[in-house]
């Protein structure tokens, strides 16, 4: 069999060989020991979750990578495995005598491993596209979205379309060209490969036809550009509602105060119509769609997406506007809803989470949404509110206007509360994710969020959680408090039995929170907060739609209690200064997980803004004996009467410092390596400059790029930074 036949009948026989291959690592051995795979793509086989992805990581392998002789050597292995593997005989035998040619097909595979890579979130539109010409199937599309990461959504999605033939093939790359004419245009025509003339035909057609597309761009209509954006930003991947529009127009250079205007002017707050107003506001302001498609694609839709709590927090919002609608609404079921969206707002913005509980009781026992209930939650809301300097006023505002229980003085209530939980909930990638607020214009300050704090708590071995990771899946609100309470015996190390009555779990959960082992400093309050709540509803109220928040919050339970380094030690980002004009800081937090290497803690954040900028990070270290002093480099803060005196000293310089920058009438100066601290200080007393000293580790970095990365590492006395763009 000559070798182009060869892997056309690999690709014919792709889907018979995944289901014969049932355990890979027998088949791994044997193309070992014939030296088929390299170390690197052995790894990278053995990293897929399960046996079928690794057979078709190993098939992908073949046809990319694999020389002609590498894939008749593939071939005889299949055969050699038979008697491993009794289904391989079966394979059907292929005959290519009088096969057509498939020159998209090979051109296709060949380009695997580079168009994987640069596809991104290309992926999914593209599928879409193929599964509405019927090019390819639901389950076909379902397991493309289900990949975990880009890479792997569009290697999945090319697999599908070589097995499928050549009108697939074409199809994908017509598909490829109207979603990314530029992208495609580099895998379309090269001088190596040759394509068939009709094939050909078909991309200069189409090269034509977004020729035209592009010099008619500046006329698209807004709808247009809309669906642009959420292609690019990945918006099909989500619901739409459960994507912050407000954060999309921060990082088109927007200032908060224009994008929350722009959404103001809305009646409701549905993600397409608060992404159109976004749009508008800054085509309005800049009339450059290339602009704003150049801005879009730099983003990441991990940047804009709320975390599933805040999905669910959403939903429950939906559903209680639309019970508002209705003629004769449970008025008992609306203001529990309203409650629990609430308490988990209160919980994330209380010095004592503890608290919310209290204030969420008191509108428990209300009346059903009277005047008295009203003011209940405008007063809780009104502390959540604080938290944010750009809604504070906002919601002054908003207070004044609810006089009496209106519709549409809800309608108001529930719009600011919708963004609220936007910002308050945003996806964490890994480890933490930082809010941030805008204290001027060039100033914003660190909020962390993040499922772990630094306790004494230390988190229990893998082992000890083994067996209750194994329970059976959460049907009711009897199996949830089954597990909560087998989870925090294990914590406190009580080995008694669970009582099988609701009500004695339920006291029996109480009692365990009540132990030292969860107290203040010993273990998360916002955790504990979260798992009080679970037991203060009645039972009806406990097997309602809430079911979903209460598995949530066991989730974080159990991740929670794993081993963590996050437990006793962590980097906390406090302030960020821009120093670049008419740049915003867009997004901030951790791309990897804390380690300890070479006695060091080392963690990567990831910082996108508007656009490239220099910038000045504050950060401190914390443990389990508070924030931890940095003595070397020392930071000292200058004040001076005006912006115009502080440009005028950082030019000027000094001999024992190096001038970071400087944000109106204030400049940061950091100690020289081969100077004294004294020798800095007295040097800028003899030039009567107001200092004083930063407690902070200062970070000035200057970026090339709108999005970069920054690598930690503290080892004790000194804390360095390395910037990746």
């Amino acid at each position: 069999m000559e070798n182009a036949g060869t892997r056309r009948w690999l690709r014919s026989c792709r889907r018979d060989i995944v289901d014969a291959v049932y355990n890979v690592n027998p088949f791994l051995d044997i193309l070992i020991s014939k030296e088929l795979l390299q170390m690197e793509d052995y790894h990278l086989v053995k990293n897929k979750p399960t046996p079928q992805d690794k057979i078709r990581c190993i098939l992908d392998l073949v046809q990319s990578k694999f020389s002609p002789e590498q894939v008749e050597k593939f071939a005889e292995c299949l055969k050699q495995s038979e008697s491993c593997y009794p289904k391989l005989k079966k394979l059907k035998d292929y005959s290519f005598q009088d096969e057509k040619p498939t020159p998209t097909v090979d051109r296709l595979h060949q380009q695997m491993s580079e168009l994987s890579k640069r596809l991104g979130v290309l992926s999914l539109p593209i599928a879409v596209k193929l599964l509405s010409k019927k090019y390819i199937t639901q389950f076909d599309y379902e397991n493309i979205k289900g990949q975990p990461t880009h890479q792997e959504k569009a290697s999945q999605l090319i697999g599908v379309c070589t097995t499928k033939g050549e009108h697939v093939c074409k199809e994908f790359y017509n598909a490829l060209l109207a979603e990314d004419s530029l992208l495609a245009q580099q895998f379309l025509v090269t001088e190596q490969t040759t394509v068939a003339s009709s094939v050909r035909e078909d991309f200069s057609k189409m090269n034509l036809k977004c020729g035209e597309q592009e010099q008619g761009e500046k006329e698209l209509g807004i709808q247009d550009l809309v669906a642009t954006a959420q292609k690019l930003l990945g918006m099909h991947e989500t619901k739409i509602m459960e994507f912050d529009s407000l954060a999309v127009g921060m990082a088109l250079g927007l200032s908060h105060k224009t994008a929350t205007e722009a959404l103001e002017t809305l009646d409701n707050w549905d993600g397409h119509n608060q992404l159109t107003a976004i749009l508008q506001t800054f085509l309005v302001a800049s009339k450059d769609p290339k602009r704003l498609r150049s801005k879009l694609a730099v983003c990441q839709p991990d940047w804009f997406q709320v975390s599933p709590r805040g999905a669910f927090l959403l939903n429950l919002l939906s559903i209680a506007q639309r019970d508002y609608s209705e003629t004769n609404p449970d008025w008992k079921d609306l203001k529990l809803k309203m409650a629990v969206v609430v308490h988990e707002c209160l919980v994330e913005v209380l010095q004592d989470p503890h608290e919310a509980l209290k204030l969420v009781e008191q509108i428990l026992k209300s009346p059903e949404l009277g005047d008295s209930s009203l003011d209940l939650f405008k007063d809780s809301l009104q502390k959540v509110a604080d938290h944010f300097t750009a809604y504070k006023t906002t919601f002054d505002e908003l207070s004044q206007e609810i006089e009496n229980n209106s519709s549409e003085s809800w309608q108001l209530l529930l719009f600011l509360v919708v963004q609220l939980v936007r910002e308050l909930f945003r996806k964490v990638i890994c480890g933490s994710v930082y809010r941030l607020q805008q204290l001027a214009p060039s100033t914003y300050e660190c909020t962390e969020h993040s499922l772990w704090s630094v306790t004494s708590f230390d988190g229990l071995r893998p082992r000890n959680l083994k067996r209750i990771h194994h329970k059976s899946d959460i049907h009711n609100y009897p199996d949830l408090c089954s597990h909560v309470s087998s989870l925090l015996k294990l914590i406190v190390h009580d080995r008694s039995t669970t009582d099988a009555c609701n009500e004695a779990v339920n006291d029996t959960i109480l009692k365990l929170l009540k132990k030292d082992t969860f107290g203040q400093g010993a273990f998360d309050g916002k955790l504990r907060a979260r798992l009080l709540f679970i037991t203060k509803l009645t039972m009806s109220e406990k097997f309602g739609p809430l079911l979903n928040l209460y598995k949530e919050t066991y989730e974080d339970l159990k991740t929670y209690t794993a081993s963590n380094e996050r437990h006793r030690f962590s980097f906390l980002f406090e302030k960020v200064h821009v120093l670049t004009p008419k740049v915003s800081l867009c997004g901030l937090h951790s791309s990897s997980d804390l380690a300890e290497i070479d006695g060091s803690m080392e963690e990567t954040f990831e910082v996108l803004a508007s656009d490239p900028a220099k910038f000045l990070f504050f950060v401190k270290c914390k443990s389990r004996g508070g924030a931890i002093p940095i003595p070397q480099p020392f930071t000292c803060k200058l004040e001076f009467k005006d912006a115009h005196e502080a440009e005028l000293a950082c030019k000027e310089g000094l001999i024992c410092g190096k001038m970071l920058g400087s944000v109106g009438n204030l400049a940061w100066v950091r100690l020289l390596e081969n100077k004294g601290k004294h020798e800095l200080q007295d040097e800028v007393q003899a030039k009567s400059w107001k200092y004083s000293s930063v407690d902070s580790f200062c970070i000035d970095i200057t970026s090339k790029e709108a999005k970069f990365k920054i690598r930690l590492s503290f080892n004790g006395t000194a804390l360095n930074a390395f910037c990746n763009e």
